[in-house]
Formats: structure tokens, C-alpha cells, sequence
């Protein structure tokens, strides 16, 4: 029969690992210049996935997911929303466009802090 311990410890491993590819992909984005539409679509993902692993494992002790999660979603959806003229009701205008420096960055940086925080879990130290 295998252990509870053992299973935790598989699935941070593939956390750990998918935290690695996400890094990969963002540097990957920020050499090659990968279009800022697959980048945008890529955060709106993340933070889905994000948002759904902090309300499966308890609101009150994944907090800081939960901050990750809704700044993910900001700068996915709030740059396509300026594309389609989602905010055109508003009384200014607003131009703003995200280079994909930032969004390259911004997958590097989550996917350092998925290899630390599964890392971190997988040593045993709960953060």
C-alpha cells in the first residue's frame, strides 16, 4: 500500500517539474520574442489553474496563491480587454500596451516561484 507521503511527494515532483517548463517557456518567449497574444492567453491560464489549486487546498492558507492567481489574471486579460474594447465605457482613454519583456518576465518569474515553493514543500518546509 503506498503512503500518503509518497503521493504528496510524486505530485510536488511533477509540480516541481512543470514549474521548470514554465520557466523554460519564459525564457524561451523572451529570446525568441514570442508574440504577446500567446503570452496574454498563457497567464489567463495560469491563473486559472492557479486560482482553482488555492480554493481546492483551503482559501486561509493559500493566500498568497490566491494574490498570485489575480495578478496573473491582471496582466492576461487586461491588455486583450484594452484590444477589444472591453473598457471603452470609461471617461479617459487609455492606451497601453504590455511589451513582451514584461510578460516573458512575468512567466519566468511564477515559474521561480513554483520550482521554490514545491521545492521548499518537497524538503519539508511549510512556508
Amino acid at each position: 500500500m503506498i503512503k500518503f507521503s509518497k503521493i504528496k511527494k510524486v505530485r510536488e515532483s511533477i509540480k516541481l517539474g512543470l514549474g521548470v517548463l514554465v520557466a523554460l517557456l519564459g525564457v524561451y518567449a523572451l529570446v525568441y520574442h514570442l508574440s504577446t497574444w500567446i503570452l496574454e492567453v498563457f497567464l489567463i491560464f495560469l491563473s486559472v489553474v492557479v486560482f482553482r489549486e488555492a480554493i481546492v487546498l483551503g482559501f486561509k492558507e493559500n493566500k498568497v496563491r490566491f494574490l498570485v492567481s489575480l495578478c496573473l489574471f491582471f496582466f492576461g486579460a487586461f491588455p486583450i480587454g484594452l484590444e477589444f474594447g472591453v473598457f471603452d465605457f470609461l471617461p479617459l482613454v487609455m492606451d497601453m500596451a504590455v511589451d513582451s519583456y514584461v510578460l516573458s518576465s512575468l512567466v519566468i518569474v511564477f515559474g521561480l516561484f513554483v520550482i521554490v515553493n514545491n521545492a521548499l514543500d518537497l524538503l519539508g518546509w511549510d512556508i
